[in-house]
């Protein structure tokens, strides 16, 4: 995946996750909280146990700090301001295992916030607006959907 493609899923996700840090780093004034957030095969926690090595360590280095590993760990981000999600990652998708996708909607369950998933069988990493023959085609109209639900 190129670097500006990693880049912009960081962003995404940490936009939409964490306080508005990173949005109002670019100079936007106002609400600065997303309406919602869409993340597909989002890799969820940086902790040791269960995460996607290369990203990890891309992200954080060989030997980061707890606080570190905290920061960049979704799950661990939920607060009662965390904008509704959506999920969409495939099961077959070997580089980021299956437990690693479960702790955000797990956390915001926990706190009750509005979470949407569906873990797919097929669509493998990165299948982006998905790919025809699999469940992972279906991706836009049930985000669709999700989004039509929370605003309306």
């Amino acid at each position: 995946m190129p670097t500006s493609q990693r880049r912009c899923r960081r962003f995404a996700r940490s936009s939409a996750l964490r306080r508005s840090a990173p949005v109002r780093a670019l100079g936007a004034r106002g609400r600065t909280r997303p309406l919602a957030a869409g993340l597909v095969y989002p890799v969820n926690t940086m902790e040791a146990q269960g995460t996607h090595e290369m990203s990890r360590k891309r992200l954080l280095g060989e030997t980061p700090s707890a606080a570190r590993v905290a920061q960049r760990s979704a799950e661990r981000q939920v607060t009662d301001r965390t904008p509704p999600a959506f999920l969409i990652p495939a099961l077959d998708d070997a580089a980021v295992p299956v437990e690693n996708r479960l702790r955000l909607p797990t956390a915001m369950r926990e706190i009750k916030r509005p979470v949407e998933a569906h873990f797919v069988q097929e669509g493998g990493p990165a299948f982006g607006t998905g790919r025809p023959g699999t469940p992972s085609e279906n991706r836009i109209a049930l985000f669709s959907s999700r989004l039509g639900r929370i605003h309306s």
